[in-house]
């Protein structure tokens, strides 16, 4: 059972990182200024 719920968290967690990742990549995109500044 330990096993089936550390699956199902590293892939939740990799959705999320999936997501940010593309959340940020559009933004950089979108605000391209912003992260040059950075």
């Amino acid at each position: 059972m330990i096993e089936v719920v550390d699956v199902n968290v590293n892939l939740s967690f990799q959705m999320i990182l999936d997501t940010v990742h593309q959340i940020t990549t559009q933004l950089s995109e979108l605000y391209p200024s912003i992260y040059r500044n950075a």
